[in-house]
């Protein structure tokens, strides 16, 4: 089974490079070399497949290619929308004995941040997953696996019963599956190379699985629909980032070939022996013609071309327009020309985020439990004298008072609520600081006052048409 789980993994690699038969159906095949562009895309590698982009639609592309030109709306997006867990969770052991242990595993994980770049990873993957590990510091450690290079077999398609992902591979573009791999069942573990055949690991020379379990938790966007496994996106975002790089692209282009004059030459003289136009064009000089009849006169001109630039900005920024709003974003940070949005249009895309954001907590909270059961199961293995209970654990994801999409836009909601008097100074201080009474808000706000007034702050700002209130 597990020399079968392996071939169908390397088979997988290799098929996307046509070294071997396919095996995946194509369809599949698609959706792992998707995973692994929106992460390039992320981490903003970019030219790479816009280069390969202009070429598929473009019969002469080298014009076009002089300077690339992108706009990383894949990370903006990402990173915008995924706040479900920007006020962190709270997680409470039933055995009073456990919470200074489970605290102490949380912080060294970073647990709060890690769920939010876990979030993001699921964004753009649709499933991830996580491997709960021990380092000899005493410490737990979690890792999160993207699922373009995982294979996996499973029980009833809820638990994993085998999973064979990269342990290291020895080269990152993978034309060639040379690396290691890891292979799990709930009571073996392996490293093998891409042939298949095991690798001894010093520290298992048996090759056991101490902890009886796969220690590693799946995580999905969404539930399933149609039975699988393994979520994959749709093709939305890599289509959105793939068509604004190349409309910026030819706005860059037409920006430096056609926005100049272009001098134009009619019947110029030739050299009669080589047949080249013998003109200089020299602005400290005058341009001469030798020769020519009244009946093809020569001439010389510049001409001003008909760059439809204004034109091609505009489709730009309808298209950041129609992208943003379609993950329910304000694309005022990317577009000059857009409108700011009134109250009432903040309040309807931080409704379809937050309705978002809710359906990640409904879906992520027993994903979330899971995950502290399995490093229970580790940190118990590694810890005979301090082990935690089986009594379990209370989970809770906080949430703020304060909703918006991001910080531009709780400013925009408060400067309308501001300016239609809907709200006050006091009732921003009160939502952002916890504890904070009315008078001591107000107390807080004219002691602020009569210090930027002995500094002169308000003097020293930048002036701007949409001060900043918040």
């Amino acid at each position: 089974m597990i020399k079968e789980l392996v071939e169908k993994l390397i088979t997988y690699i290799r098929s996307l490079y046509g070294i071997k038969k396919i095996t995946y159906p194509s369809a599949e095949i698609k959706n792992r070399q998707r995973v692994q562009t929106l992460l390039d895309y992320y981490q903003g590698n970019q030219l790479d497949y816009l280069d390969v982009e202009i070429s598929k639609q473009f019969r002469n592309p080298s014009a076009l290619k002089m300077q690339l030109s992108v706009s990383n709306i894949v990370r903006f997006i990402t990173d915008t929308v995924c706040n479900s867990f920007k006020n962190g969770v709270r997680v409470t052991a039933n055995n009073k004995n456990d919470q200074p242990i489970l605290d102490k595993i949380l912080k060294d994980v970073s647990f709060d941040s890690f769920l939010r770049l876990l979030e993001q990873t699921t964004f753009l993957c649709k499933t991830a997953f996580v491997k709960v590990g021990w380092k000899d510091t005493n410490q737990i450690t979690l890792d999160i696996i993207t699922p373009q290079y995982v294979n996996v077999n499973t029980t009833d398609l809820l638990e994993l019963s085998e999973i064979v992902y990269p342990y290291k591979l020895m080269n990152f573009s993978v034309t060639e599956p040379i690396g290691t791999f890891n292979y799990w069942t709930p009571t073996t573990y392996k490293r093998i190379d891409q042939n298949g055949t095991t690798i001894l690991v010093p520290e298992n020379p048996d090759n056991t699985n101490p902890y009886g379990i796969i220690p590693i938790v799946t995580f999905r966007e969404r539930q399933s629909l149609d039975g699988s496994y393994i979520l994959w996106g749709g093709e939305e975002l890599v289509n959105s980032q793939n068509t604004l790089n190349i409309l910026l692209t030819s706005l860059n282009q037409l920006i430096k070939m056609q926005s100049f004059a272009q001098p134009v030459i009619k019947n110029p003289p030739t050299n009669k022996y080589t047949g080249v136009v013998d003109i200089v064009i020299d602005p400290s000089k005058p341009i001469v013609f030798e020769g020519g009849d009244k009946d093809t006169p020569g001439s010389f001109e510049f001409v001003s071309p008909d760059a439809k630039i204004a034109e091609l900005q505009e489709v730009i920024d309808a298209t950041y327009i129609r992208i943003f709003s379609f993950f329910g974003l304000n694309a005022a940070s990317f577009v000059a020309s857009a409108e700011r949005m009134s109250g009432e249009g903040i309040k309807e895309s931080s409704a379809k985020i937050n309705e978002y954001r809710e359906a990640v907590r409904l879906v992520f909270a027993p994903q979330i439990e899971k995950l502290i059961e399995v490093i229970k199961i580790v940190w118990n293995t590694h810890n005979e004298q301090e082990k935690l209970s089986d009594d379990g654990i209370q989970l809770e994801i906080l949430q703020s008072s304060v909703s918006g999409l991001s910080v531009d836009d709780t400013i925009k909601t408060r400067e309308w609520k501001l300016k239609n008097n809907m709200a006050t100074l006091i009732d921003f201080m009160i939502e952002d600081t916890d504890n904070l009474d009315e008078q001591t808000a107000k107390d807080k706000l004219e002691k602020n006052k009569q210090i930027n007034e002995q500094y002169n702050i308000a003097d020293n700002l930048p002036s701007a048409s949409n001060d900043s209130i918040g």
